[in-house]
């Protein structure tokens, strides 16, 4: 069993041991999938701040299209321009 001298949260965020990356080299994402997935999430958060109004507006759209749920405002009227590939985006988003 492992004592700490110190239990405050800084003692053991010291005593913390975190992975050293000893080696890299390059691969091709298409033959990774965990390069894949990688390369997914750090999409995520450029793609979400350029796109990330048209998502929400989307999104309200989609979350009450098959809905039998009535709405305080009008989202039928509202038509998003989307490309396919915009729109499966949106939907991992989702």
């Amino acid at each position: 069993m492992r004592r700490y001298g110190d239990r405050s949260i800084f003692g053991l965020i010291k005593s913390l041991r975190f992975p050293t990356i000893r080696d890299h080299e390059e691969a091709i994402s298409g033959e990774e999938p965990l390069i894949q997935l990688i390369d997914i999430y750090t999409g995520f958060g450029p793609f979400t701040s350029k796109h990330g109004e048209s998502f929400l507006e989307w999104w309200t759209v989609e979350k009450y299209k098959n809905s039998n749920q009535e709405t305080l405002f009008d989202v039928e009227g509202t038509e998003t321009d989307l490309s396919r590939g915009k729109e499966s985006k949106f939907k991992v988003l989702k």
